[in-house]
């Protein structure tokens, strides 16, 4: 084989990826298995998917799909990077600054190309990869606690209730982030569980009290 041209790759290292495919300057073009180095790739937790193909005389491309982390989960003192699906990453010794810790009761040990696959983690997951960047980098933490989900940001509790009308929930937790929890001063919690009636509950108040937004 004279060539394996990598493509896709952002975060793996495209000399990592020709030598995890056990293609070698002697792999024959025609008799080269396909499947196998397509199994080779997979089990790399970061590898998605990948596609094959062959190029006359003597070229191999390697078109990779990465997954990204969406969070991580803490645990013995080490930080689990997780993916939407559920695959864990990678383990690492330092909480990643611009992700948010997964807070779900009941983990397993978390090792490196496992999948979790609990509905409390899927919803979480799912809430997290919903953000868009300007809210995504006011949370600190994302969790499900009896079945309900919740988010923490500037250090507030922001209630979701569930999965239903999620950009509308996030649209509201934007703006009382970003406009309305100055005004209370200090904040006990929001609550977007029911996007026509949000609340906004401040400290020593007994009642959350409406926030009055569309």
């Amino acid at each position: 084989m004279r060539e394996v041209v990598v493509r896709g790759n952002e975060r793996l290292d495209a000399s990592f990826l020709r030598a995890l495919s056990g293609i070698t300057p002697e792999t024959h073009l025609l008799k080269m298995d396909v499947k196998a180095v397509e199994r080779a790739l997979l089990t790399e937790p970061y590898v998605e998917s990948v596609e094959v193909s062959r190029h006359f005389p003597a070229t191999v491309s390697l078109d990779v799909k990465e997954r990204k982390p969406v969070g991580y989960v803490c645990q013995s003192g080490r930080f689990a990077l997780v993916a939407v699906d559920g695959m864990v990453l990678e383990s690492v010794e330092q909480a990643p600054p611009a992700l948010a810790e997964i807070r779900v009761a009941g983990m397993p040990l978390l090792v490196p190309g496992t999948r979790l696959e609990s509905e409390g983690f899927l919803q979480v997951a799912s809430l997290l990869s919903s953000m868009d960047e300007s809210l995504a980098t006011l949370v600190s933490a994302a969790g499900s606690s009896g079945g309900m989900l919740f988010l923490e940001a500037r250090g507030i509790k922001v209630l979701y209730g569930d999965l239903s009308e999620l950009e509308r929930k996030n649209s509201i937790t934007c703006l009382a982030l970003a406009e309305l929890v100055d005004r209370y001063g200090a904040v006990e919690y929001i609550d977007v569980s029911f996007p026509d009636r949000p609340a906004i509950k401040p400290v020593a108040e007994e009642e959350g009290e409406s926030l009055g937004v569309p």
